[in-house]
């Protein structure tokens, strides 16, 4: 099973830290790249984009700080709904 989380601060990277741990296949994105370094040595792997993390998913978590950045990030031209398999 792989999941995809997009947003990486406080809460989304200690909730990809635990998937991890518990051996879950994991692909990342945030609006920096440098906030998934740690999870990256650690083994998930990294998107470029919203869209890239839901290619591939069986299912996305977001962590993000409004709804209409969530907005954003799911139902824009390049968001996650557009790109669920």
């Amino acid at each position: 099973m792989n999941v995809g989380i997009i947003g990486l601060g406080n809460i989304g990277s200690a909730l990809a830290a635990n998937l991890l741990r518990a051996g879950l296949s994991l692909t990342v994105h945030d609006l920096r790249r440098e906030a998934a370094d740690s999870l990256v040595a650690a083994g998930a792997t990294w998107a470029d984009s919203a869209r890239a993390t839901a290619e591939g998913a069986d299912f996305i978590i977001t962590s993000l700080p409004s709804p209409p950045v969530v907005s954003a990030v799911m139902e824009g031209p390049d968001g996650v709904l557009a790109h669920l398999p």
